[in-house]
């Protein structure tokens, strides 16, 4: 997970949607309590961002 957490905030990826103000990554875990992740959500102040509605580009390494 933070593997994840550290690439998201890396600057590599650009984020679509893109996050306005602060977010939290939530975990779904199976079974929960577990350390198996099957999903994962945005929590924004502005709402949830589930993982079928983020959209992640590897952005061009020229361009950074």
């Amino acid at each position: 997970m933070k593997l994840v957490t550290h690439a998201l905030a890396s600057g590599d990826f650009q984020v679509e949607p893109e996050l306005v103000g602060p977010s939290h990554i939530a975990y779904t875990y199976d079974p929960p309590g577990s350390l198996h992740v099957v999903d994962i959500s945005i929590d924004t102040t502005h709402g949830k961002l589930a993982s079928a509605d983020i959209r992640l580009r590897l952005r061009d390494a020229e361009l950074n």
